[in-house]
């Protein structure tokens, strides 16, 4: 699925009509200050479709013009009008690109990930480590990566009861904030959602991955319905998105109304943010 997470988003509109092959483009105004334009950070040049990671190399401001050119070290392959945008996407949010149920007989499972990458980490939930183990990656260790089948291939084979998640590169939603105990209060985080494929409509949710203290009712998801006033649910429809937007949300999580808020809470490895997209009837 063409959906990434990422915690800090920043954008502006390009100033001149591009062709391919080109290292550099123009903004309009004096940008040289930026801190997500310095030399060697990461952009995108985006419109529709069409996307290029470009790295930041030099600025340079023209008073007349009332424009900055940033030169870049790699170059475009795409051409792009006055609807392109310049896209920063920082500090990315894992994901769960694979898991296994354990059977006790599969030992691979299949990743649903970029042809660079490879996951981050894999944890194994079971009845006694419901936030996961973390499990060694390596060829003599507990799981290893085959790139060309895009597998991960387990050293041991998952007992019935047991789940094998698989999750991508990234940080974790919320990084190290927890919930203290006894405390009743809540932590919210803005995530940015940059969808690289056409759908009628994203769905973002939490599932549960395996039962303990707690699960996804401990989350809401929240959309910004006017200027400043957010609604919470459990899950929310995005509709009217297309490749190369931004939909920015977020994700709040707090002890449930039913609490006594004495349970041992530190990251929620057990539950994960579900990101699907559905197809709307044309008639």
């Amino acid at each position: 699925m063409s959906m990434f997470l990422f915690k800090e988003f920043s954008e502006l509109p390009i100033t001149t009509i591009m062709a391919g092959g080109l290292s550099y483009f123009v903004l309009d105004g004096d940008q040289r200050a930026l801190d997500w334009l310095q030399p060697g950070d990461e952009v995108r040049l985006v419109e529709g479709t069409n996307e290029d990671v470009l790295i930041v190399d030099t600025s340079s401001y023209n008073s007349g013009t009332e424009e900055t050119t940033i030169n870049t070290t790699t170059v475009t392959a795409n051409a792009y009008t006055l609807a392109a945008n310049v896209y920063s996407l920082r500090t990315r949010v894992k994901k769960q690109v694979g898991f296994l149920e354990g059977d006790g007989l599969t030992t691979a499972f299949t990743c649903t990930i970029p042809e660079d990458e490879e996951p981050s980490e894999v944890r194994r939930f079971s009845s006694g480590t419901s936030y996961g183990e973390l499990l060694t990656e390596g060829a003599t260790h507990d799981w290893e990566w085959n790139d060309p089948t895009d597998q991960v291939l387990l050293d041991a084979t998952p007992s019935v009861g047991e789940t094998i998640l698989a999750y991508g590169p990234g940080n974790w939603m919320f990084s190290e904030q927890f919930l203290s105990e006894g405390v009743q209060e809540e932590y919210t985080e803005d995530v940015y959602l940059y969808v690289t494929t056409d759908y009628d409509c994203v769905y973002c949710g939490l599932s549960d991955v395996f039962t303990s203290e707690i699960d996804s009712s401990w989350f809401n998801i929240g959309e910004e319905i006017t200027a400043g006033q957010w609604d919470f649910a459990a899950s929310q429809l995005f509709c009217s998105s297309s490749a190369g937007d931004v939909i920015h949300f977020k994700v709040k999580m707090a002890f449930p109304s039913t609490s006594l808020y004495t349970e041992t809470v530190r990251n929620y490895y057990n539950t994960a943010l579900y990101l699907g997209h559905l197809t709307l009837p044309t008639n």
